[in-house]
């Protein structure tokens, strides 16, 4: 387990094998390398998108890392 304060690294990973449609929201480090159509939103977190990602929709995001493509808001 971890201990309040601890970094936790990336809590969520979603492959580029992976289609996603809908509503993504999440706290700490996630990783999308899908494809993902919707809404992706974190007041506190880190959104990665990798090199294979394709994102379209609206996001609303504390920190963002590019390495893909994002269409949208």
């Amino acid at each position: 387990m971890f201990k309040k304060g601890e970094d936790k690294g990336v809590r969520a990973f979603l492959a580029e094998d992976v289609t996603f449609e809908g509503s993504f929201i999440f706290n700490g480090t996630a990783n999308l390398d899908c494809k993902f159509t919707g809404e992706i939103k974190s007041d506190t977190g880190t959104l990665i998108v990798g090199e294979s990602a394709d994102i379209k929709g609206k996001l609303e995001i504390k920190h963002l890392i590019n390495k893909g493509y994002i269409e949208g808001e």
